[in-house]
């Protein structure tokens, strides 16, 4: 009896152990594995409890619209809805009421990026398009310059501003007066790059990673353009280089979304604060995109359409409330 009572002690005790060993182990997520490779003092990693949030999805998958914010609601402009095919379809985010409105189509469906201009929205592409939010109207402007797609378009100053793409136009910095119609070159970027991701706040300008002309390295380098001076200005660079991000900016923070990194696609999420000079990592999207947009309205991050790794169209919005 004494024995049995001994073997059983063993037994439980063992189990124990195995149970306790199986229970404390710790499963390593991505920002585990960031926070021990970053090394790097000016890296800080968040565990937001924030958690991004679905809306009501557009009416159709979308790579690469254009986007712009006006009157509190968020305008989308055409973009690819598979691999061949562009559309040339408008649609309207409220999200007061948290639904969409289809708009009148664009004139044609070439779409390099959208940029505000007062109460007029540009479309750069082939030709400039520009749209009337109030009037649901469109008119169109032929252009003799060189752009090419990949390239990011912002509004600064009153001006439009085309800057890198495919082929030759990756240092290639280009200014659009609406007023006077008139197309001038300044100053070129310090490295070359496309399918990187562009942003406007005060004036300024700001490019993120990106790839090569050649479209086979990732980028990692933020740069500031300074339009009013004609300068720029190299400020940081990610931990991690990515292409086909999107970005967009909240209180002097940048926020970085998605895109390709060396590894593939991601759904990584950075955030760079240009007055402290530091980087936190925070919670990831629910889903892995690249080519896809992003805005900011009303202190919320608002991410886009894009492409999955299947090269599949997302109809879905991300939101992450950064108040």
């Amino acid at each position: 009896m004494k024995k049995r009572l001994i073997f059983v002690l063993v037994i439980f005790t063992l189990l124990c152990y195995l149970t306790s060993c199986s229970f404390g182990k710790k499963e390593i997520s991505s920002n585990d594995v960031e926070s021990e490779t970053n090394g790097s003092s000016d890296v800080l990693n968040k565990d937001e409890d924030k958690s991004w949030s679905l809306v009501a999805p557009m009416s159709t998958g979308r790579v690469n619209p254009g986007v712009a914010v006006y009157d509190n609601k968020i305008y989308i402009f055409g973009g690819s809805i598979n691999r061949q095919e562009e559309t040339n379809t408008v649609e309207v985010y409220d999200p007061g009421s948290d639904k969409w409105t289809l708009k009148a189509n664009m004139l044609s469906a070439s779409c390099y990026g959208a940029a505000p201009i007062g109460d007029l929205i540009y479309i750069i592409g082939k030709t400039v398009q520009i749209y009337d939010p109030k009037t649901d109207k469109w008119i169109e402007r032929k252009h003799n310059v060189s752009i090419t797609n990949n390239c990011g378009v912002a509004a600064a100053n009153g001006k439009i501003y085309v800057i890198g793409g495919n082929d030759g136009n990756a240092f290639k910095v280009l200014e659009y007066n609406p007023e006077s119609d008139i197309w001038t070159e300044k100053a070129k970027m310090k490295s070359s790059k496309r399918c990187y991701g562009i942003v406007s706040t005060g004036n300024l300008i700001y490019t993120v990673g990106g790839s090569n002309p050649e479209g086979n390295k990732e980028i990692s380098d933020i740069e500031e353009y300074n339009p009013e001076k004609d300068i720029w200005t190299h400020l940081a660079d990610m931990e991690i280089p990515r292409s086909d991000i999107a970005i967009s900016v909240i209180n002097r923070k940048i926020y970085i979304t998605g895109g390709y990194q060396i590894s593939g696609q991601t759904s990584l999420v950075e955030q760079y604060d240009m007055v402290s000079k530091q980087w936190e990592t925070l919670k990831s999207m629910d889903e892995c995109r690249g080519f896809h947009k992003a805005v900011a309205l009303n202190g919320k991050l608002y991410v886009i359409g894009g492409t999955d790794l299947l090269a599949e169209p997302f109809n879905s919005i991300e939101v992450l409330d950064i108040k």
